[in-house]
């Protein structure tokens, strides 16, 4: 689903949104590209995960080297698109600055959801239950998994 995402964005962008000039330009491909390249990430763990279910944990230890590479990189992409976002916003509402709006907080929105806490909880019902239950979200999968390789060293 991330990878689909991860392709579709920019395509979905592009044929939504005229942007009138080069900073709302500069605002919509900034904003695409945080919450593409964190979907890519996304994608790749996944991908990971499902092979370790199957027996090969090899992709799982490269795709958390590559997480634990892009985490700073990723949450300055964030922010900075959410920030060019909420400027070009600021300046004039239309609709290009909108979508670069929310595609930054997208991008924000799916950082939090991989490397701290699992924000979706509704399509599985187990994870749902556990949330009414505890009542917090739990670790992010991807968080949980990059802290016992920490550990390990």
């Amino acid at each position: 689903m991330e990878a689909a995402c991860a392709v579709s964005f920019p395509l979905l962008a592009a044929w939504m949104v005229e942007p009138d000039g080069g900073r709302e330009i500069a605002g919509v491909v900034l904003a695409v590209t945080a919450s593409c390249c964190l979907l890519a990430v996304g994608a790749l763990y996944w991908h990971a995960a499902l092979c370790r279910v199957r027996g090969n944990p090899e992709p799982m230890r490269h795709a958390l080297r590559i997480a634990r590479r892009l985490k700073r990189p990723l949450l300055a992409l964030a922010i900075a698109s959410l920030v060019w976002a909420v400027f070009l916003c600021f300046l004039d509402p239309s609709s290009a600055a909108l979508a670069a709006l929310g595609f930054s907080a997208l991008a924000v929105l799916e950082y939090v959801n991989y490397y701290h806490v699992q924000l979706q909880n509704f399509d599985h019902l187990p994870d749902f239950k556990r949330l009414l239950r505890r009542r917090r979200l739990r670790q992010a999968h991807l968080a949980a998994d990059l802290k016992k390789v920490a550990g390990e060293r």
